[in-house]
C-alpha cells in the first residue's frame, strides 16, 4: 500500500539508526506517474501496465533499503589516510 504523507517504517529506522534527516522522504511519485510510449500498440501498453502494477513497489521517487547488494572495499595498506576536513552543503 502506498501513503503519500506517512514514512515507511524502513525509513523511519534508518533515520534512527542515522540520527539525521534523509533526503526525500516523503513520496511524490508513484508507479501511476510512469509514462507508457504511445508509440506501442494498445496490447504492448496493457503489458507494460500490467508489469508495471506488478512490480509497483520499484516506481517510486523515495529511495529504499535493501540488503540484496553486497560490495568490499580493497586497501593498499592499512596506513590511514588523512585529510582536513570541510563543510559540505546539505542540499547535496
Amino acid at each position: 500500500m502506498v501513503h503519500e504523507t506517512d514514512e515507511s517504517e524502513e525509513v523511519q529506522q534508518v533515520k534512527e539508526n542515522l540520527n539525521m534527516e534523509l533526503y526525500n522522504t516523503m513520496q511524490k511519485e508513484t508507479y501511476k506517474d510512469v509514462h507508457v510510449s504511445d508509440a506501442l500498440n494498445e496490447e504492448q501498453r496493457d503489458r507494460v501496465w500490467q508489469l508495471v502494477e506488478e512490480f509497483q513497489d520499484i516506481f517510486s521517487d523515495v529511495p529504499k533499503v535493501t540488503s540484496m547488494a553486497e560490495h568490499r572495499i580493497q586497501l593498499n595498506s592499512s596506513e590511514p589516510i588523512r585529510s582536513r576536513a570541510y563543510k559540505l552543503l546539505y542540499h547535496l
